[in-house]
């Protein structure tokens, strides 16, 4: 799901994020999330259009008779090419300069254990191994200043291809506007934290257990209740464009992995945290806070009119007399 930031909410600007995934035929998945480039004017053409063209393509090109490392991973090379073909092509057909198109782009394949992936800006992907174990399989591709990021544009020099290492049981797909909250950049040092990634934050939409899910009906109903937290006020200081996408397999339960509690104190005394480093918080929590608050509003209601109902009724009674 991609949804409008706050910022782009108030500019009038629609999201400039897209994203889409697909099950194929033999059970694998194909996802793909792509942020258009805050400066290009046609940001949110190049999302869509770098996003619906990769999956197409490898949707009408994968060998699905056999997992093949080797031949997946060019297919992905290939995709993300004839990805960026397309936005030439509609760069030239509109008469406008290719920058005025720029997106990031992450994809990728799964059968259910392993997973090949492509990836290219400041989005990112990460995985949940059978075993536990939480990784980054990107890292983001960034400019020397703190809002430059390197777009498909770049071409295949700045691309990254590859594989999981282990085998995987959950994958979560973002673009920067919660991937940096969930990999704050003070998790890069190990000085603060064991791993650059947020457990507490990530474990919520992507442990099977945490997410309470067993079937696909239950994936449903916790998908309508993340749609409706981040389209909540528990989420509004993150301004950016929100987009996520999570892939989980229903027949595996990782195993636990005691990871050790980043150094608050020392984060806290060394950096500025922002608000927004707060949010990210238990979405099924605030989805029942909401539901109760709900009800309470919904009896309060009833309440005021049982209360006219009996003023009105007082009334009659005191004509009557």
């Amino acid at each position: 799901m991609s949804i409008q930031g706050t910022d782009h909410k108030l500019d009038g600007i629609p999201c400039q994020d897209w994203s889409d995934a697909v099950r194929l035929e033999n059970g694998w998945v194909i996802a793909a999330v792509a942020d258009g480039v805050g400066s290009a004017v046609f940001a949110q053409e190049g999302s869509k259009k770098a996003v619906e063209t990769v999956i197409s393509f490898i949707k009408e090109n994968i060998y699905l008779d056999e997992w093949n490392f080797e031949l997946n991973k060019s297919l992905l090379m290939v995709a993300f090419g004839k990805s960026l073909q397309e936005i030439i092509n509609l760069a030239k057909e509109k008469k406008c300069n290719l920058g005025d198109y720029d997106t990031t782009l992450d994809v990728v394949i799964y059968n259910g254990v392993e997973v090949v992936f492509g990836h290219s800006g400041d989005g990112g992907i990460i995985s949940l191994s059978n075993y536990g174990k939480y990784s980054l399989l990107t890292e983001p591709q960034k400019g020397e200043a703190f809002n430059e990021l390197i777009p498909l544009r770049a071409g295949p020099t700045f691309w990254v291809f590859g594989q999981s290492r282990n085998s995987v049981c959950s994958l979560l797909l973002l673009t920067d506007g919660i991937y940096d909250t969930v990999c704050p950049p003070y998790f890069n040092s190990k000085e603060y934290s064991a791993s650059p990634i947020h457990i507490k934050k990530v474990r919520r939409f992507m442990d099977i257990d945490s997410l309470g899910v067993k079937t696909i009906e239950d994936c449903e109903i916790v998908e309508k209740q993340i749609k409706d937290y981040f389209h909540g006020s528990k989420t509004k200081d993150i301004t950016d464009d929100k987009t996520i996408i999570g892939i989980i397999n229903l027949d595996i339960s990782p195993e636990p992995f005691d990871y050790p509690e980043p150094d608050w104190e020392k984060i806290h005394k060394d950096f500025v945290i922002d608000d927004h480093e707060e949010t990210l918080c238990d979405f099924k929590q605030t989805a029942i806070d909401e539901a109760i608050k709900a009800i309470q509003e919904k009896e309060d209601i009833f309440s005021q009119k049982e209360n006219k109902t009996q003023a009105k009724n007082d009334i009659r009674v005191d004509i009557a007399i």
